[in-house]
């Protein structure tokens, strides 16, 4: 069966292989009666019923979802829903995917359950509603604006599933939205911040971003990056595979001299001297394991 109508409004990300993200689809969906669903996705499906009834194939029956109700399919998951004879559906649906998305979603309440009764909520239609906006109006090198309303849209999801529709729940929202940018500036360690993007990722001001990222993090953006980078140092120089200056330019920075100052400012020694107090470390080490 054909859908009467079927409306999306389409952001392909050119940016989603650096990130780890990726919107492929976004907008309302009305189906006609009859039509049946019967495919395998590899992407996050998010459906969020607005009017109509929706049945949903659980794997043993099908199941009666009525508006309010939403349904999260996972990658590769079987996708089979049906709508009743003389009855269409009117729904939202975002396809996603990305490694920092899966990172995110996985100590939400979202992911615990396929279908959640979340209410006709208001707050959620319109965060949906502002996200396909956007979707509409912004080009794709300022993606970092569609994802900071697609952030949003999880924080409502996961503000009603805890707290029931209408309700606000500002420090959970809050704390989704700066581990958003923290798995961004994880993701891309290695590549100079723009603090401008970021914030918008996180839905924020610079100046506010950077005052809550520090309040929950105990130290700034550019502070947690080079912590992240010296982090790596470390475990790339204990491989002994290349050298220092090699390793300054992997993490991130474009002058040695200055990849050592921050490295003895950050673990007390210059990596030559790491590096050689790792090599006695596995000298000793491989001397126990032989009994020499």
């Amino acid at each position: 069966m054909e859908r009467s109508s079927y409306e999306v409004y389409r952001l392909i990300d050119r940016e989603s292989e650096r990130l780890g993200l990726e919107i492929r689809w976004a907008g309302e969906v009305w189906c006609k009666p009859g039509f049946v669903l019967n495919r395998y996705h590899k992407r996050f499906l998010l459906i969020y019923i607005y009017d109509g009834v929706c049945l949903y194939d659980d794997g043993n029956q099908f199941l009666r979802l009525e508006p309010g109700n939403l349904i999260l399919y996972k990658p590769h998951e079987y996708q089979h829903y049906k709508t009743e004879e003389g009855a269409p559906l009117h729904y939202y649906g975002i396809a996603f995917s990305g490694r920092m998305v899966e990172e995110i979603m996985a100590g939400m309440p979202l992911v615990q359950e396929s279908i959640h009764n979340v209410g006709v909520d208001s707050n959620l239609a319109k965060a949906i509603s502002n996200l396909i906006k956007q979707m509409m109006i912004v080009p794709p090198s300022r993606s970092e604006i569609i994802w900071g309303e697609f952030f949003r849209v999880l924080g409502s999801i996961n503000d009603v599933i805890l707290n029931g529709p209408h309700l606000d729940c500002a420090s959970c929202h809050q704390a989704l939205q700066l581990k958003t940018a923290e798995r961004y500036i994880t993701l891309n360690y290695n590549v100079d911040l723009n603090i401008k993007e970021i914030a918008q990722i996180a839905g924020y001001s610079v100046s506010w971003f950077e005052k809550l990222f520090h309040k929950h993090y105990g130290m700034s953006p550019i502070t947690y990056q080079m912590k992240l980078r010296i982090e790596k140092a470390q475990n790339i120089i204990c491989t002994d595979i290349l050298s220092l200056a090699e390793i300054s330019f992997a993490v991130g920075f474009n002058d040695p001299l200055y990849f050592s100052k921050v490295f003895k400012k950050h673990v007390g020694m210059c990596p030559k001297q790491y590096r050689m107090l790792q090599r006695k470390n596995v000298s000793r080490d491989n001397r126990r394991h032989t009994g020499s």
